[in-house]
């Protein structure tokens, strides 16, 4: 077993946080966002295989969203190598109170592995999680296709270590590649289409609505702005959960959508009203998938003819036009307003490790149950014999 081979690196050449294996196996733990370029080449690569969903596995988007929000915690991206290779890269972070957590929050998100031996590369990275933190870990948003959860579960409760995963509908969507506009209006529910028809009379007789795309902008910073006014004037600035709300938010905004610009896979949609901005869908593609990031309205236009309706409705026309996306994926939970769109929806897991203790496992049980624990009774029965029989 990997652990069982472990050696302390006692060379002062090699980098902090390098654990070394039988094998050539390697795994080194980054504490900052400095990598050499070709490990950000090999995780780039990595994430490219991952499809559509790569592009929030890029090195690119994790630097984003560490450098905007990752100020309370401490990095711990764990990159294994095999022979000078690399096997695997974990994009985490270890957050307030000590629990390694996935890097980024509320997209879609999965561990990078080579094409062979996850089971070994990921021995490596749990090693890590040992050595360096309390064993506590929270990973969440694995889609739906990503065969880590089981794997990762499965070989933290090897080595005796409680681990739970739990699903939930994600990311709901809409199939552009196998419908076509006509048959999906006709599927919208009435109410919505009533409410569609007026919205729209009511806006007209109050001005000119102007649809717009953008995808490149020298003035950029001056249109995440008024987006973020925008989103402001809605309940989420009430609410203090606006994107103004909070410096790291809005930085972490600015950074994406200067990122996604600068690799061509930008979408900010904009609905106006005699040119005042009423509502916004900022996107970012990966692919022939558009992913809605954040969406915003004006509060105060509202009640009168729902911008934000009118807004998505315009949107998904264009891309029904264009045909340059097969999907449109809302991201986030399946909240009720999306039903309103679709009613299909990806399945996201998440899993939670629990330290090796006598309160890490109370923990679990209060949320699993026996169930599970008394099924592994005979295994843990063979492994108990094996210990004595040492």
């Amino acid at each position: 077993m990997v652990d069982a081979v472990f050696e302390r690196a006692h060379s002062t050449s090699k980098p902090e946080g390098l654990l070394c294996f039988e094998g050539g196996w390697t795994a080194t733990v980054y504490r900052s966002w400095d990598f050499p370029d070709r490990i950000l080449q090999a995780w780039d690569e990595l994430a490219r295989k991952y499809g559509d969903i790569g592009i929030f596995l890029e090195s690119g988007w994790f630097e984003q969203w560490w450098r905007a929000m990752g100020q309370k915690g401490k990095l711990f991206v764990t990159v294994v190598e095999q022979a000078g290779r690399v096997a695997g890269i974990f994009p985490c972070w270890i957050a307030p109170g000590g629990r390694v957590q996935a890097l980024a929050d509320g997209y879609h998100y999965d561990f990078l592995f080579a094409e062979s031996q996850r089971e070994r590369t990921l021995d490596c990275f749990i090693q890590a999680v040992l050595r360096h933190t309390n064993g506590s870990a929270y990973f969440h948003w694995f889609p739906r296709t990503s065969n880590t959860p089981v794997l990762l579960k499965s070989r933290f409760q090897k080595k005796l270590i409680p681990a739970g995963t739990y699903a939930c509908p994600y990311a709901p969507f809409i199939d552009l590649a196998t419908t076509s506009w006509v048959e999906y209006t006709a599927s919208l529910h009435s109410k919505l289409k009533n409410n569609l028809r007026k919205g729209r009379k009511r806006a007209e007789q109050e001005g000119e609505l102007s649809f717009a795309v953008i995808t490149q902008s020298h003035l950029l910073n001056d249109v995440m702005t008024e987006l973020f006014d925008v989103e402001y004037r809605s309940w989420k600035g009430a609410q203090g959960t606006a994107i103004r709300c909070s410096e790291d938010t809005e930085s972490l905004y600015r950074g994406v959508a200067q990122w996604a610009m600068k690799k061509g896979c930008l979408y900010i949609f904009t609905l106006r009203l005699n040119g005042r901005l009423i509502a916004f869908d900022l996107c970012v593609s990966g692919g022939r998938t558009l992913f809605a990031m954040k969406t915003g309205y004006d509060q105060e236009l509202a009640a009168r003819f729902s911008p934000g309706n009118l807004m998505r409705y315009r949107l998904i026309e264009y891309l029904f036009q264009t045909e340059q996306f097969d999907r449109y994926d809302f991201l986030g939970p399946f909240y009720p307003w999306k039903r309103e769109w679709t009613s299909q929806a990806n399945t996201s897991t998440s899993v939670e490790i629990y330290p090796r203790t006598v309160s890490g496992w109370g923990a679990y049980l209060r949320k699993y149950g026996w169930k599970e624990p008394l099924r592994r009774l005979p295994y843990l029965d063979r492994v108990a014999k094996k210990l004595r029989g040492r």
